[in-house]
């Protein structure tokens, strides 16, 4: 039988809780080698912070802005989500102004950009 990632990723987490962390990666990687999966490494990290992140409630932010927020911002937008967020900020010039907020899949696009290409669709 074959394995995913996120199968891999969440039995190690589960095991991790154990004392005997130093076995338990021992055993896991002989396993990862057993099953021919050890290029699933990098993959098993990525959902194994995933996983890590989901069990503390934690949900991550991109923020896309002109310029870089300010930290009263930074706090409105944690508090707006009222989860424990991890806000990212990118920076980017094409926005013109206003913020493009991604959580998960939800996208809110409040860019100046974006209205204005909006209005020109409309328009056409």
């Amino acid at each position: 039988m074959k394995y995913s990632a996120k199968q891999y990723a969440q039995a190690l987490y589960d095991s991790l809780k154990e004392d005997e962390k130093e076995l338990v990666f021992k055993n896991f990687y002989a396993l990862l080698i057993r099953n021919n999966d050890l290029k699933l490494i990098n993959k098993i990290i990525e959902k194994i912070e995933e996983i890590d992140k989901e069990e503390r409630g934690v949900v991550e932010v991109e923020v896309s802005s002109v310029k870089k927020l300010e930290g009263e911002t930074i706090e409105k937008l944690r508090k707006l989500i009222g989860k424990k967020a991890e806000i990212y900020e990118k920076i980017d010039p094409s926005l013109i102004g206003g913020l493009k907020i991604q959580i998960g899949d939800l996208l809110i696009d409040g860019t100046l950009k974006a209205r204005l290409n909006k209005l020109r669709r409309s328009l056409i």
